[in-house]
């Protein structure tokens, strides 16, 4: 974050290079991988929360799995 906000200045007043401008007007949009992610961060982090309760499963076992959907769902943010 540090970097991105020592180099915006300059990258968008001096070298006149902007994200929007640069690239095609298709290329910007919603990343579908990004909804995707935030959805199995939230489905994993609430049958983290239930899932023991609800089902015959042992609770590490749960936790466990929760833990490598919510990695995975924060690496496709």
């Amino acid at each position: 974050m540090i970097l991105l906000t020592s180099v915006f200045g300059v990258t968008r007043q001096q070298l006149g290079l902007f994200w929007p401008d640069v690239m095609e007007k298709s290329d910007i949009g919603l990343p579908i991988a990004g909804i995707i992610g935030a959805w199995l961060v939230t489905v994993a982090e609430m049958t983290r929360l239930l899932g023991g309760m609800i089902s015959g499963i042992p609770m590490t076992t749960i936790g466990w799995i929760c833990t490598l959907a919510i990695i995975v769902g924060s690496l496709l943010l």
